[in-house]
C-alpha cells in the first residue's frame, strides 16, 4: 500500500478522522508514523506561534513560499506540504522575532528556538523520504544552512551515511556531517561507521573527513582496511597515507 500523503495526515491530525485502510497502514508502517510525529510537532511549533493579526506584506510572503515550494516540489513531491508548512511558519515566526527584537529576551529566545526546531523537523523528515533526489537535496541543504549542532539532526544524518540505499545520499550526508567534525560523537559514529561501508567512494570520504578532523581513534579500523580482502587497493592506499598522519 502507498504511504499516507502529508495532506492527508495533516487533515487527520487536525480532524482525527482517518480511513480505516489508512489508519490499518499507519498501524504498522514506521515511515508514516514518524511522519506524523513530524507533523505533530510542526503542529505544535506553529500553534505556539505568536496569534496576532499577520501584517499584508508578511502574507504576499506567505503566498510566494507557497508558490517556490510548490515549484520546487513538484506534484508528486512526498515533501511539498511539508516544506511549504515549514516556510509559512518560519515567515511567520521571524516576522513576529523582528517584531520582538525590542522585547524581552526570553520570548526573543523561544522564537528563534522555534525556527530552529522548524527547519530541523523539515530536514529530517526530507532524509526519510523515499525519493533520493530528495533526499541529496535535504542533506545539501543542511550543508548549506547556518543551523545549529543538535541531537536529532545529527543521528539522522549518522543513520543515513549508515543505512541509506543511495551511494549518493550517503556521500553528501557525509559532507554534511563535516560541519558537526568538532563533536566527538560524530566523530565517534564515523569511526564505527569506516567499519561498515563497503563503497569505495564512501570509504575515501569517510577518511578524508576523520584525517581532517585529525581523530587518532580511527588508526584500528583503518588497519583493519589494509588487511581485508574486501577493499580495493585504492582505498587501502588512502588508509596508509592517514594512518601515516594520524599516528
Amino acid at each position: 500500500m502507498k504511504h499516507i500523503s502529508e495532506e492527508k495526515m495533516i487533515d487527520y491530525l487536525e480532524t482525527g478522522k482517518i480511513s480505516k485502510a489508512d489508519e490499518t497502514h499507519l498501524s504498522s508502517c514506521k515511515d508514516c508514523q514518524n511522519l506524523r510525529q513530524e507533523l505533530q510537532e510542526m503542529l505544535r511549533l506553529m500553534a505556539e506561534s505568536p496569534q496576532e493579526e499577520t501584517p499584508e506584506h508578511i502574507r504576499w510572503s506567505i503566498d510566494a513560499a507557497i508558490k517556490e515550494e510548490k515549484g520546487n516540489s513538484g506534484n508528486g513531491s512526498h515533501l511539498g506540504w511539508l516544506q511549504i508548512a515549514a516556510s509559512i511558519a518560519i515567515l511567520l515566526i521571524g516576522y513576529w522575532l523582528g517584531k520582538s527584537n525590542s522585547g524581552n529576551e526570553q520570548q526573543i529566545a523561544e522564537l528563534q528556538n522555534q525556527v530552529q526546531e522548524l527547519r530541523e523537523v523539515t530536514l529530517t523528515s526530507a532524509l526519510r523520504t523515499h525519493s533520493a533526489s530528495e533526499r541529496i537535496l535535504a542533506v545539501n541543504q543542511i550543508g548549506e544552512t547556518p543551523i545549529k549542532s543538535s541531537d536529532r539532526l545529527i543521528k539522522t544524518l549518522i543513520e543515513t551515511v549508515n543505512t541509506d540505499e543511495s551511494s549518493n545520499v550517503r556521500y553528501e550526508a557525509i559532507q554534511a556531517l563535516e560541519k558537526f567534525s568538532g563533536n566527538k560523537l560524530v566523530r565517534d559514529e564515523l569511526v564505527q561507521s569506516l567499519e561498515l561501508q563497503d563503497d569505495p567512494l564512501i570509504q575515501i570520504a569517510l577518511i578524508r573527513l576523520l584525517v581532517d578532523a585529525k581523530e587518532k581513534s580511527a588508526v584500528e579500523s583503518l588497519k583493519k582496511m589494509l588487511e581485508s580482502d574486501q577493499v580495493i587497493p585504492e582505498v587501502k592506499q588512502q588508509a596508509e597515507t592517514a594512518i601515516k598522519i594520524l599516528i
